[in-house]
Parts: structure tokens; sequence; C-alpha cells
């Protein structure tokens, strides 16, 4: 039930940032993102009850959609003066690309191959941290310091629970803490464009 609320709040807050009248391209961004995160989890919840092939792949194309939306969020958040550009964006969004078409190719019958689609984001996400991180250490003592520090704060604890979901590729069944955190998370990134 986690993963469908997960789902929802990030569908709520997509279609809040893109019907606000106060748009501006950090919003459309997160959007996008929380859109992103609504297929991967939404179509995850409904791969495991209606079995379907259909389902797994929107799961995929969610998860591998978050790499590039996610370098483009953290550009447009950290003012174009951090490590990420749209170079990255546009390679991230290549590898995703090719990594979704090679779904349907007889190299995803490779054992290793799903464990590969989540170590590519989660590099992803450690790579956009890392530039928040030497984004906060690079500005002056102030609010938008402060507000920034307050946010790596929340994402890395948010990621440090999340990668407890990485015990689930193992085959042990582990209740997903993260689902509970990742909610509010989202929540707050809105107030943190503002």
């Amino acid at each position: 039930m986690e993963v469908f609320t997960l789902a929802v709040v990030s569908l709520a807050i997509a279609a809040f940032l893109f019907f606000t009248k106060r748009q501006n391209r950090i919003h459309l961004s997160l959007a996008c993102l929380c859109l992103a995160i609504f297929f991967y989890k939404g179509a995850g919840f409904f791969s495991v009850h209606f079995h379907s092939g259909f389902w797994s792949v929107m799961e995929m194309f969610g998860l591998l959609a978050i790499s590039p939306l996610i370098i483009s969020f953290g550009r447009l958040l950290l003012s174009d003066q951090s490590l990420l550009s749209l170079r990255q964006t546009m390679t991230a969004a290549f590898i995703s690309l090719i990594l979704l078409v090679s779904l349907f190719a007889p190299l995803a019958d490779w054992p290793y191959w799903s464990m590969l689609i989540y170590i590519y984001p989660a590099s992803v996400l450690a790579f956009c941290y890392g530039a928040l991180i030497l984004f906060i250490r690079s500005k002056p003592a102030g609010m938008e310091r402060t507000r920034m520090l307050y946010l790596s704060i929340a994402f890395g604890v948010a990621a440090l629970i999340s990668a407890l979901d990485v015990i689930k590729l193992f085959g042990y069944d582990f209740s997903p803490l993260y689902m509970i955190f990742l909610p509010s998370i989202i929540s707050l990134s809105p107030f943190s464009c503002i």
C-alpha cells in the first residue's frame, strides 16, 4: 500500500505543479520528475497485482526516466552553478533510452541485468547529491545555503533509507521503509524551489 501512496503523492505534486499559475522551469522540471516517480511506483504496484509485461515495461520506463530528469532538476535548482550540465542531461537520456530498448533484447535475460538497471539511476542520484554538496560548500553563509543544507540532509536520509531496498534484489523480504519517508521528501521539494 505504501507504493500506491507514493505513486499518488507523486502524481498529485506533478498535477499541482503542472497546473499552478506561477510556473517556472524548476517547477516544470520537478513536475516531470514526480511524474516519472509516479510511472515507476504506480506501474510497480500494478505489475505486482496484474502480472502483465506492460506494467513491467512502464515500471522500467519510469525508473530510467528518473536519471535525466533528476540531472535536469538539479541543474535548474542549483542555478546552473554546479557540475550538472545540459550535456550530462542529454547523455543520461541517451543511456536511459539504450537501457530501455535493451529490455527487449536477449541481453535482458542476463542474471545481473536487473541489478545494472537499478545501479545506473542510483549512481546518477549519487552524482547529483555530490553536486549538491559541492554547491553548498561553495556558497557563503546565508539563507540559501541553510535551505540547501537542510535539503541535502533530508535527501541524504532518504537515500540511506532507500538503500535498504537493495536487500530485496538478493531475495530477502524486507519492508520498504523508504516508502514511508519518500512521500514527505517529495512533498517538501516544491517548497525548496520557491
